[in-house]
């Protein structure tokens, strides 16, 4: 498990844009904003402790053609920043959601409205 993220060795590509979510682990759904994703993870940006390795469930509302139907899935805390936030690594994504992060982070790489 990553615990630093500045020693994560990144194969995808990640994008800056602080998008509206929500995740649970043993809670009631709790809001936050992830301010970066890839197609294999994201960060959430919670003042939430989650423990190393904890399984999140999250929906998150991603700005494309889709408004209006959220991306569901399992993810895996990899690393944490203490009253910061999450390091979340998709443990369980639909393959058309992957591809629509996909598509999202080229868009936003790009420069092209994703909506």
């Amino acid at each position: 498990m990553i615990q630093n993220p500045q020693s994560e060795a990144r194969h995808t590509i990640r994008v800056s844009r602080s998008i509206e979510a929500t995740y649970s682990h043993d809670c009631p759904p709790i809001r936050c904003r992830v301010e970066d994703v890839s197609e294999t993870g994201m960060y959430l940006d919670s003042r939430h402790a989650l423990p190393l390795g904890q399984l999140i469930r999250f929906s998150l509302d991603l700005p494309d053609e889709n408004p209006d139907r959220p991306i569901e899935g399992l993810g895996r805390v990899g690393w944490t920043e203490q009253m910061l936030g999450a390091g979340i690594e998709f443990v369980e994504l639909d393959p058309a959601d992957r591809e629509r992060i996909r598509y999202f982070v080229a868009a936003v790489l790009f420069g092209v409205d994703p909506a």
